[in-house]
């Protein structure tokens, strides 16, 4: 039993490691999406924004299926590369935030 919990562990771990190299935005805002508390969320949409607004080589506007606790705000994320590595936010304002980020709706 023992060993089954360290190899899946282990594997965790390892899959956490490869989806920081990953070249999918997709990896990154999964994890955002954990950090946040929110696996249970669907990604919906993922699309090419201003990489300007945050000064990186590359950034994308991800959508999700969930909502603020109100169901008022869509839970939206931004994610990107800058000088090889990932960052990403939530966008707490919804589509205001999507628009600034130069994300097409």
């Amino acid at each position: 039993m023992r060993l089954l919990l360290v190899t899946a562990l282990a594997l965790m771990a390892f899959s956490a490691c490869q989806s920081g190299d990953s070249n999918d935005p997709k990896a990154f805002a999964l994890k955002l999406m954990h950090e946040g508390g929110k696996d249970t969320a669907k990604i919906t949409k993922v699309v090419s924004g201003d990489r300007q607004y945050r000064k990186a080589d590359e950034l994308w506007c991800v959508a999700t299926d969930a909502t603020s606790a109100d169901g008022q705000i869509p839970y939206l994320l931004a994610v990107w590369r800058k000088d090889g590595k990932w960052e990403g936010a939530e966008m707490p304002e919804g589509y205001y935030e999507w628009d600034l980020y130069g994300c097409p709706r």
